[in-house]
């Protein structure tokens, strides 16, 4: 279970075991993380139930962020794949940030965050997963204390079948 540290203006440090997710595809929660250490893998469910990667990020990113200003459900679920650090931001304090942001600049965010979404959409519906992308996964998550990969959630080859060991 991740445990916190309260810090000042809203950030809190927060602590998740490999496994551990952050947040969950559809959920309605609005703060949003970044990452000080370790990896965390971006993932949607397919219709089918088969995860769907779509990213691995690492230190320095923030993710969850999407949710905070188009007040829309979590479009995917952040599980971390690695011990991980990360500043927990609320929504107290990013909104205070937004504020500061011209409307403009809002209104081309939120149509940014409105094609990633549909993008997401197409990349579940079609069950595009790179190569690349599926490898790094893998790397990170093998266990050396167990000396296995520590989650064995099918992947999808180039043509949407779960691929065979």
């Amino acid at each position: 279970m991740a445990t916190t540290q309260q810090g000042s203006n809203g950030i809190e440090l927060v602590y998740f075991e490999s496994g551990e997710v952050l947040f969950y595809e559809n959920e309605a929660s609005y703060h949003f993380y970044i990452i000080q250490e370790g990896s965390v893998e971006i993932y949607k469910d397919g219709d089918d139930g088969v995860r769907l990667p779509l990213t691995v990020v690492s230190e320095g990113t923030a993710i969850g962020e999407f949710a905070m200003i188009n007040r829309a459900p979590r479009s995917a679920t952040a599980r971390a794949i690695t011990p991980v650090r990360a500043a927990k931001i609320s929504e107290q304090s990013y909104q205070e940030l937004l504020n500061d942001l011209p409307e403009w600049a809002m209104a081309v965010i939120k149509a940014l965050i409105d094609r990633l979404h549909k993008t997401n959409e197409i990349i579940r519906k079609g069950r595009i997963v790179s190569p690349e992308l599926k490898r790094e996964i893998e790397a990170t998550e093998f266990d050396p204390d167990a000396g296995t990969i520590t989650d064995s959630a099918p992947f999808l080859t180039s043509d949407g079948l779960p691929e065979e060991d």
